[in-house]
């Protein structure tokens, strides 16, 4: 009897183990995922603006006044794209989309000699 009752506490044991086991692999599999979509909504929507175009303006003279520290051409590109331009020309009181610049902050190094 004692050997039966033994037997009957391992399967259940057994069972649910398997169980918590299961669902804890489910559980961790949805956070992973959900995470890794927030991850990738996060890196294609970068920050934007919006502007007027005023007469006079050009792509290149935007671009350079955006991000001077950067080449116009790789401003003008992400202008064109987030804007669906067919081409360069721009009129005034045209809006546009401009990426907003990235704040980039130094990292700095640990001062081991102060240990």
């Amino acid at each position: 009897m004692r050997k039966k009752m033994s037997d009957v506490l391992s399967t259940i044991s057994v069972y649910s183990l398997l169980i918590m086991l299961t669902v804890s692999i489910c559980v961790i599999g949805y956070r992973l995922a959900t995470i890794d979509g927030s991850l990738n909504r996060l890196q294609t929507q970068p920050q934007t603006k919006q502007i007027v175009v005023q007469p006079g303006d050009t792509l290149w003279a935007i671009a350079k006044a955006e991000s001077p520290e950067t080449d116009p051409r790789d401003m003008i590109g992400q202008i064109v794209q987030l804007n669906e331009l067919g081409s360069a020309k721009i009129y005034p009181g045209q809006v546009l989309t401009l990426p907003e610049k990235q704040q980039s902050v130094p990292l700095q190094l640990a001062d081991l000699n102060n240990r």
